[in-house]
């Protein structure tokens, strides 16, 4: 029998509650969707309390995609949620949508499994470019960690207008993750959060060079800062390119 998730109360610490339902998503997309079949008791249980997670409020996003294996009709929503989620302010709600985007992703090219996902819509990888391209504030580096693990499943198939948004973000953030001696009004990046960027733009720049855009000038310009950087982590990210 379900449980009653929207009534009980969490809010001592909200971040339990989302660890829980992380985990639980990880089970329903791993061990139990893979047991289910279109038509079975099994699967319209998973897909009521999915939805009663959604309607409790809860991040979902993560789970949406693997269900598409059963019900393809169902893409137009499982991307609408994916969109909420993804443009919602708190980090988890963020995160979730990343998720499924990479699993998306994933399993549309896996070998591992005969019956694949359709395609992942161009626009959703359009919209985590267009989130690195603006540098939105507090979404930055989730988008960054995404088109990274993106990139990574899509190699030189990647899709051009993503990944001329993530060049365009990584030309702004050149200057703007500059290290300085201390915090300085009006700066796009906070001070303590530029080592942090600048990693993962590091490891950005070298998957978009894997993708086929070795010779951008602002790749070659990451890729020579980041080995000739004063952090051993950031050198470290780019250490086998040429």
């Amino acid at each position: 029998e379900h449980a009653r998730i929207g009534r009980i109360d969490w809010m001592s610490d909200p971040s339990d509650l989302y660890e829980f339902v992380h985990g639980l998503c990880n089970v329903i997309r791993m061990v139990l969707l893979p047991l289910a079949t279109s038509r079975s008791l099994l699967l319209r249980q998973i897909s009521k309390l999915i939805y009663e997670m959604r309607d409790a409020g809860l991040p979902v996003a993560t789970v949406l995609p693997a269900t598409l294996r059963h019900r393809p009709d169902d893409q137009d929503d499982v991307i609408s949620v994916l969109r909420r989620e993804f443009a919602d302010h708190r980090h988890e709600f963020r995160l979730s949508a990343l998720r499924g985007i990479v699993y998306w992703a994933d399993a549309h090219k896996s070998v591992r499994t005969t019956k694949l996902l359709p395609p992942l819509p161009p626009d959703l990888l359009r919209e985590l470019g267009a989130a690195v391209a603006q540098r939105r504030p507090g979404e930055l580096s989730d988008a960054l960690d995404g088109s990274i693990a993106v990139l990574r499943r899509y190699g030189t198939s990647a899709d051009v207008q993503f990944l001329n948004s993530l060049i365009a973000g990584l030309e702004s953030l050149f200057k703007e993750a500059a290290y300085r001696l201390k915090d300085e009004a009006g700066a796009a990046l906070k001070y303590d959060e530029v080592p942090l960027i600048r990693l993962q733009c590091a490891r950005l720049a070298k998957q978009v060079a894997e993708c086929g855009k070795a010779n951008h000038p602002i790749i070659q310009q990451w890729l020579k800062a980041a080995k000739d950087d004063p952090l051993p982590e950031v050198r470290a990210a780019v250490a086998d390119t040429a």
